[in-house]
């Protein structure tokens, strides 16, 4: 068994059903694991431009920032955002870059936030 991990940027739109409450868009920043049967299935999603992995295990583990502002996300909306009932969700993932350790993908996704957030406050 090979692995990769990959860093995956999720934007999150809260569309409310109710015209009192705002929209909301947050931006995720993960790592997800990549699982491969073999060297050369591994080698083979690298040459396809990152497409054609089944095995993917996406922890919890995103780091959420407003998209609008770039100020990190603490979750103090989460018992509004997350009722279903007051808003739908939208989500649109791009994926990024593959490493073969989880401490180079959390630098890469430490860069890509940082990329992020400067060109908020720009």
């Amino acid at each position: 068994m090979c692995e990769l991990f990959q860093v995956v940027v999720q934007d999150m739109s809260f569309i409310p059903n109710d015209d009192s409450l705002k929209t909301v868009n947050l931006v995720s920043f993960n790592i997800d694991e990549l699982e491969f049967e073999t060297e050369q299935d591994m080698q083979d999603f690298l040459d396809d431009n990152f497409s054609g992995c089944e095995d993917r295990l996406a922890d919890d583990d995103g780091i959420l920032y407003y998209d609008r502002t770039g100020k990190k996300y603490d979750g103090e909306l989460d018992d509004d955002i997350y009722d279903y009932e007051k808003y739908e969700v939208s989500n649109d993932w791009a994926n990024y870059d593959s490493f073969k350790t989880i401490e180079e993908a959390n630098k890469h996704r430490d860069e890509v936030i940082n990329d992020f957030k400067s060109n908020r406050n720009s």
